[in-house]
């Protein structure tokens, strides 16, 4: 059975989340209570072995079931020979299991909490776009909320797992902080969302076709599909642009001669007109449009580049970066921060390991999220993260990857542990 499915019947706290505390510790029925009584090894394993699978089905957790899975291996080819010993190792494991998921669904119902409570106090900054959301319709709305976690996906697997502090007085970098993933996902559901639902009604047309309880399922998977996705990407990309990048005016008409011959002129020009002559009053309306489209670029971009005491802001030059953010899949970000720790903590091996794992990929986002998610690894006195890329030099490094090397490249200049507290 699979942990979707037993989801359903698990135990809920009041956020919602799956009480894990006593899904593995209730005295009657808590899993790490039947394996401690299993009567012989391999029963004990074998449903150890079982949960695991269970817990772990989806292939984002591909790194982490693994894990668990060598380490039950140890377990089961260990020197001990007795159930009860063997019981001890093998709840250790699942409580290791146990505190990971508690620590997830917490984070996860705090950043849930977080993005209600941000989305209901977010206001339309337009008129147009307030009359727009206000005729949303229910079918239309579930599209918003799909399109909209997708990137939310994106951002946690950097973020979950973070401090949100600035470390030793450095503020964190945008990428692994909640709350810049909070005002961006504010920012695709407005002004963003309108033109995009405008760009997508085959879709939602689609989904309406749907039960009301089946649109949403429909919609995540309809997202997802590789062809989807390829037109998604075009139509992000387009709003992105029509948003960042600020119009010019077009080609101011001629002003009219004065005089008689002037008068004659201006007669001739209203006459032909609706024949397509590009006249001053025309002039002036498309410039007004110009004046409020540009006005409102300017207002998208002033809230992502916004300052902040957590996070080290945007740049201008971050823009293409958040852009491609698109591009990003949450299972593939995660696989690769998981192989970066378990790479790391190989130590001796670990330069060895990491270049041949690193051939033919773009790790830079990877590597600043590992790195603050486990600081003491990768930051601190160990300074594993300078470890790992002391095989390239610096100017090699800030070509391929100019945002780590902005943000962390004093690390390569100095001894100093950016772990050691938070100021």
């Amino acid at each position: 059975m699979e942990e979707d499915a037993l989801n359903a019947s698990w135990p809920k706290l009041p956020n919602g989340t799956v009480d894990w505390e006593l899904v593995f510790e209730d005295p009657d029925t808590g899993l790490i209570r039947l394996i401690e009584a299993a009567r012989q090894s391999k029963t004990l394993i074998d449903c150890t072995a079982m949960i695991i699978q269970t817990l772990f089905t989806r292939d984002s957790d591909e790194d982490v079931r693994s894990q668990y899975t060598k380490k039950l291996a140890i377990v089961a080819t260990s020197s001990v020979d007795n159930v009860s010993g063997m019981a001890t190792h093998t709840s250790a494991i699942l409580r290791s299991i146990k505190n990971d998921r508690i620590k997830r669904a917490a984070e996860w119902a705090a950043h849930n909490q977080e993005r209600e409570a941000a989305r209901k106090q977010e206001e339309l900054h337009k008129e147009r776009q307030k009359r727009v959301r206000a005729g949303m319709d229910e079918t239309e709305a579930v599209f918003s909320d799909v399109f909209c976690d997708a990137f939310d996906q994106k951002f946690q697997a950097m973020w979950a797992g973070v401090t949100q502090k600035p470390m030793k007085g450095k503020k964190l970098p945008f990428t692994v902080s909640s709350d810049f993933a909070r005002i961006f996902e504010n920012i695709v559901r407005d002004p963003f969302m309108p033109w995009i639902i405008a760009k997508c009604r085959y879709i939602i047309s689609e989904a309406k076709h749907k039960k009301p309880e089946h649109q949403h399922e429909y919609l995540e998977e309809r997202i997802n599909d590789p062809g989807t996705q390829k037109e998604l990407r075009a139509i992000w990309k387009e709003t992105w642009e029509h948003f960042m990048q600020e119009k010019s005016y077009p080609t101011k008409p001629k002003a009219d001669r004065k005089g008689l011959f002037g008068s004659i002129t201006r007669v001739v020009k209203d006459t032909i007109a609706d024949e397509g002559e590009y006249t001053m009053e025309d002039w002036d309306h498309d410039v007004e449009i110009i004046d409020s489209q540009n006005a409102e670029s300017r207002e998208v971009r002033a809230r992502l580049l916004a300052p902040s005491t957590i996070y080290q802001a945007p740049t201008e030059e971050d823009l293409a970066r958040l852009k491609n953010m698109f591009s990003i899949v949450p299972g593939e970000l995660r696989k690769q921060i998981s192989s970066l720790r378990q790479i790391a903590e190989e130590e001796e091996s670990a330069v060895r390991f990491y270049e041949s794992y690193a051939k033919g990929k773009n790790l830079e986002l990877a590597l600043i999220a590992v790195s603050f998610q486990n600081p003491e690894l990768f930051l601190g006195n160990k300074q594993t993260l300078v470890h790992l890329l002391r095989g390239r030099k610096r100017h090699e490094l800030e070509l391929s990857m100019p945002f780590l090397m902005r943000e962390m490249g004093g690390l390569f200049d100095s001894s100093s542990d950016p772990s050691e507290g938070s100021k």
